[in-house]
């Protein structure tokens, strides 16, 4: 083998290895494009649209972490019964 063959087929080693770890180290998306959305909300019936508005808008809602339990101003100075 020459010296070029030798030198060609280590960068083509080295350059595969590089890709291959590209591919298997990228972080994964687990949402689907802008465009697959849109195409797929196309497709819904009308009913269907709403359902799917009523769910995002659901999961877009403020959450106040402080009010988890419950409203905080009643936790801290709770009414006395009786």
């Amino acid at each position: 083998m020459t010296p070029f063959g030798i030198v060609a087929l280590l960068a083509y080693v080295v350059l595969m290895g590089i890709l291959i770890r590209r591919v298997f180290t990228r972080k994964r998306r687990a949402s689907i494009g802008p465009a697959a959305s849109g195409a797929f909300y196309d497709l819904l019936t009308e009913d269907k649209r709403r359902a799917v508005q009523i769910v995002i808008e659901e999961r877009a809602e403020a959450r106040d972490p402080e009010d988890a339990d419950g409203n905080l101003p009643n936790l801290e100075r709770p009414k006395r019964s009786g």
